[in-house]
């Protein structure tokens, strides 16, 4: 919502005027579909071809290639189903648009700005102090987790943070703001589009647990 507010983009652009090759299957699909999880569009997170990739290192252009030419689940705008593919589509516009990495552009635009220095991309093969173990679930017992390549997630996760963190991002990203209504909106709200321009987001409870790291995951 940044390029949004400085007029490098609008979110009621189609998402071809960034990725030109994209094929929308004769769709139009805007970038306000990407980010309140209208686009129809599959999320890749949820195909059973990917639960055998979790460990592969892979490209930008090779995670929209898993997605790109399934068949949409539905019209876009027609109806809300959360989906990571659009946090993809939208990393890869930000790229675009900014002329920066994803990973450049959270640190230069958000963390370092906040002062966040325990926030950060996450990259699985570095070293990097304090950070916490995942944990999954087998049944009624908790096991490691299993491995991940952050390449994977890429914009709709990735990154690592902690508690206090979050506390400061949470309150900056509700902060009063002329334009934060809409979006903060159309960043939080799982309503279709018409519905979220005419709503007021309310502020989260901030985490009350200190954590010495914590990786965001997403679904």
């Amino acid at each position: 919502m940044m390029l949004a507010e400085e007029g490098k983009l609008s979110v009621s652009d189609p998402i071809t005027k960034f990725l030109p090759d994209y094929p929308t299957q004769g769709r139009t699909i805007t970038v306000e579909h990407l980010l309140t999880h209208t686009s129809g569009i599959q999320s890749y997170t949820d195909m059973p071809k990917w639960r055998g990739m979790l460990r592969q290192d892979i490209s930008l252009a090779e995670l929209v290639d898993l997605f790109k030419s399934e068949p949409m689940q539905f019209a876009p705008g027609e109806k809300w189903r959360y989906n990571n593919s659009g946090y993809i589509l939208l990393g890869a516009i930000i790229e675009k648009v900014s002329g920066k990495k994803y990973a450049d552009f959270v640190r230069e635009r958000i963390f370092d700005p906040l002062g966040m220095s325990q926030t950060r991309y996450d990259v699985t093969g570095e070293v990097i102090a304090r950070r916490a173990a995942g944990y999954g679930k087998t049944g009624d017992r908790f096991v490691n987790a299993q491995y991940l390549s952050m390449t994977q997630p890429y914009a709709a996760g990735a990154l690592l943070s902690t508690a206090e963190a979050y506390r400061v991002s949470a309150r900056m990203s509700f902060a009063s703001h002329p334009t934060a209504s809409t979006s903060r909106c159309c960043r939080t709200s799982p309503r279709p589009p018409r519905m979220c321009r005419r709503s007021r987001a309310r502020p989260r409870p901030s985490p009350s647990a200190s954590l010495s790291s914590t990786r965001r995951w997403w679904r």
